[in-house]
């Protein structure tokens, strides 16, 4: 089978935000398998990556009814990463202190992954949408055209990265430091191009940059992170 090599978590993260944004069937199959299936909600955003003192959500997507009452889903996606501790709660923490401030009226979690990941549990998420369920939709959707092959690419290269043997276990603090270190590269230095990170081990201590001046000059320029991370 022709696949992707490489898929992350991230390139995941993207097809569906961008789904959610320009396709209501798309939406409206995610709403199906939330127990707001049976309510006439209107789409009015979704985001990624988004991140609040009880951690980070991989996509939050918005609808409201007539009323203007908002509901909203909460989506983990998983590619082959293992949970980080708490995740679970720490998304329905985000959901009630949503529903405190008065930003939504109700929420429901979702779990997005490989049917093959954790034996096909929904480990606790009100819900589970499998990737093979994603590449069925993608392969039997007139509208996107010769475009669903490349997504049904995407996707299936991502379940074969799913059965591959390894799982990496996240590391919140190591993930965090990353994150807050590529944020600082931005402002400071734009020109190393250093890639947004996804989540990352307890090993990964070494960030690399991979400026194509640099590489034409078969310079290598790294940071090693761990003695930052061991002050922390």
């Amino acid at each position: 089978m022709t696949k992707i090599s490489g898929v992350s978590e991230r390139d995941i993260d993207l097809l569906l935000l961008e789904e959610f944004i320009s396709a209501k069937k798309f939406q409206d199959l995610f709403l199906n398998y939330s127990k707001f299936k049976d309510m006439k909600l209107e789409f009015i955003e979704a985001q990624r990556s988004v991140t609040d003192s009880t951690g980070e959500s991989d996509l939050e997507v918005s609808f409201k009814n007539i009323n203007n009452e908002v509901f909203m889903l909460l989506l983990e996606n998983k590619v082959n990463a293992n949970f980080q501790k708490d995740q679970l709660n720490r998304y329905l923490q985000r959901g009630e202190n949503y529903k405190k401030n008065n930003k939504i009226i109700d929420f429901t979690t979702i779990l997005v992954a490989p049917k093959s990941f954790h034996n096909n549990e929904d480990k606790g998420f009100d819900f589970k949408i499998n990737y093979e369920e994603l590449v069925e939709y993608f392969a039997n959707n007139s509208d996107l055209g010769v475009r669903s092959t490349y997504k049904t690419l995407l996707l299936k290269s991502a379940i074969e990265k799913s059965t591959s043997g390894y799982q990496m276990e996240a590391d919140s603090s190591v993930t965090n430091f990353w994150k807050d270190y590529w944020e600082l590269s931005l402002d400071m230095a734009k020109e190393l191009y250093m890639d947004e990170p996804s989540q990352k081990p307890s090993s990964s201590s070494f960030i690399y940059f991979r400026n194509m001046y640099l590489l034409y000059a078969r310079i290598q320029f790294g940071h090693p992170a761990h003695s930052y991370l061991a002050s922390w």
